[in-house]
């Protein structure tokens, strides 16, 4: 028995085999075209890094901008006033006439030293003057008579001025034995008791004036001529997220030499439950200046710190720079760059120093400087 014809292919599958013959002929001829001279050389032409390839690359002009940098630096609060209350004399202490914590007043006395050898030497001072005193007025008699020599009359007068002088001394030594308070504010912990000896060396006590309170802090030298007179700043304590007002002061003429800082003071007239000793953060606008700025995106890191690359002749080159503030979009650059240059903000993977650039200009790129999220150089 014979097998019976096969079934001849279906309208669907003939389609299939259409398309695939027609799409192998389609790739021959592309392949043939592309093996052509010319087709071969344009190809070569296109190729990144050949010697005729001209990289499209967006630019900014770089301009000086008006820009007024925020400083943020850290800071201390200290007293108003404030002093180490000890005994110029060396002596006993004989009475404490005040509480630890106690408010007082300017000329309240604190300490009472013993004073028992001052009176009694007081006393003594005082008899001999009272014979000096007599011994003039006696000579004095004498010499308009004749009977006495002018110079004994010199010498008793010598004697009575020597006398008071030497009492005027005790009477202030005397006044030392009183410790006062030089000024009204808060006595701090004591640190001696009654009867114990006390001299120059020996700390009775703190006294601090917190009515307002100073505050210092340092700047970067660079800064030194960005911080105008009577400049308001806000600050902030550790612990506390409230923000307080204060304003400078005085600004140290002279930076430190060890770290090249400016030392600021700054008062706060109104510190509420604040305390000297307390560890700040100061935010400060600085006076308006000129500035250059680039986009964040163009700087790139270098070995010397970053770089940016800018266009000189239609060719790429590297450029060295220092950065300073850091706004949310662009970076001051304090040195590298100069007026008119343009800097090159887009393919920078591709970018090489001496490379072949078509520059176009970048509008999206420029605009005013943005307010910093902080102070210092950007990192």
């Amino acid at each position: 028995m014979s097998d019976p014809a096969p079934a001849p292919p279906s309208r669907a599958t003939q389609a299939v085999a259409l398309a695939l013959a027609l799409a192998s002929t389609a790739a021959a001829a592309w392949w043939l075209q592309t093996r052509e001279p010319g087709r071969t050389v344009v190809a070569a032409s296109r190729a990144p890094g050949s010697a005729d390839a001209t990289l499209p690359v967006r630019v900014i002009t770089v301009a000086p901008e008006s820009f007024a940098p925020t400083i943020v630096a850290p800071g201390t609060l200290v007293a108003g006033e404030s002093v180490e209350l000890v005994a110029e004399l060396t002596k006993r202490l004989v009475k404490i006439h005040v509480d630890e914590g106690a408010a007082v007043r300017a000329g309240d006395v604190l300490f009472e030293l013993d004073d028992d050898d001052l009176l009694a030497r007081r006393m003594r001072l005082r008899a001999q003057r009272g014979l000096a005193r007599r011994t003039v007025e006696r000579d004095d008699e004498l010499v308009a008579t004749g009977i006495a020599a002018v110079e004994s009359l010199d010498q008793s007068r010598t004697n009575l001025d020597d006398a008071q002088a030497q009492l005027v001394e005790l009477e202030v030594m005397l006044g030392k034995t009183r410790i006062r308070a030089p000024f009204s504010g808060t006595v701090g912990i004591r640190h001696v008791s009654e009867g114990a000896w006390v001299g120059p060396g020996v700390p009775l006590a703190s006294l601090y004036d917190t009515s307002r309170l100073k505050l210092d802090f340092r700047v970067p030298e660079r800064y030194a001529a960005a911080i105008p007179p009577d400049a308001r700043f806000e600050f902030t304590v550790t612990g506390d997220p409230t923000r307080h007002e204060g304003r400078v002061t005085v600004v140290e003429p002279q930076l430190e030499q060890t770290t090249r800082s400016l030392v600021v003071r700054g008062v706060v007239e109104r510190p509420g439950a604040l305390r000297p000793g307390q560890f700040a953060t100061v935010s400060l606008v600085g006076a308006p200046t000129r500035a250059l700025f680039v986009p964040a995106i163009a700087v790139l890191p270098s070995e010397r710190g970053h770089r940016v690359f800018v266009v000189r002749e239609g060719t790429a080159h590297a450029v060295e720079i220092e950065l300073g503030h850091r706004t949310p979009e662009r970076v001051e650059v304090t040195r590298g760059l100069s007026a008119g240059d343009s800097v090159i903000v887009s393919n920078l993977l591709r970018v090489r120093e001496g490379a072949a650039v078509a520059p176009q200009a970048d509008t999206l790129a420029r605009g005013p400087a943005d307010a910093p999220t902080a102070g210092g150089a950007a990192p």
